[in-house]
């Protein structure tokens, strides 16, 4: 579980900001995070997740050689040990497997949501990944007055690449509603 606590922080940032950036979704989740069951507001971490992956492809190293599209005149043999980089930001979005990909819908099964791979190869962090990224966020949104701040304040910064090092909210009152 090497990436755990990045990744953890990286998913929880991509989505406290995607949901920030959709008002109406945001005020939907933070009034979910004040129902005793959590499954009422964990769907709303994954599809805003889902519209803003922290990892939006998930490299894997091909075990045996397989053929992609079989049967079909596309059909490509990709080599034992080949990098094999799986676009599941993308994926998310397939018309064919995810019902109307660019509507907002907490609650979508499961098999959807490709956060943390799929299968027999799924990351092994799922478990308490998820726990912890749905309670973490679960209790940012009970909190009164959570909100982005303008630029440059509350931008994401990422001194190290990928990993979010800052990520600076509103909490309480804002200026303008106390003015």
């Amino acid at each position: 579980m090497l990436g755990f606590v990045e990744n953890a922080s990286g998913s929880m940032t991509h989505l406290v900001r995607e949901l920030l950036a959709r008002p109406d979704e945001y005020a939907r989740a933070a009034d979910a995070a004040r129902d005793p069951d959590p499954a009422r507001f964990d769907g709303h971490v994954w599809e805003a997740l889902r519209f803003d992956p922290f990892l939006k492809v998930v490299p894997r190293v091909c075990a045996r050689d397989h053929v992609l599209a079989a049967g079909t005149p596309h059909a490509t043999t990709v080599p034992a040990g080949t990098l094999v980089l799986a676009a599941v930001a993308s994926a998310m979005f397939d018309e064919d497997a995810v019902a109307d990909p660019h509507e907002y819908r907490p609650g979508r099964p499961s098999d959807v949501y490709l956060h943390f791979g799929h299968g027999p190869h799924a990351c092994v962090g799922v478990h308490p990944g998820a726990a912890v990224i749905c309670e973490v966020v679960r209790r940012l949104l009970r909190r009164p007055g959570v909100r982005l701040l303008p630029p440059p304040d509350g931008d994401v910064v990422r001194d190290r690449g990928v990993f979010p090092d800052r990520f600076v909210l509103g909490l309480g009152p804002s200026a303008e509603r106390s003015a």
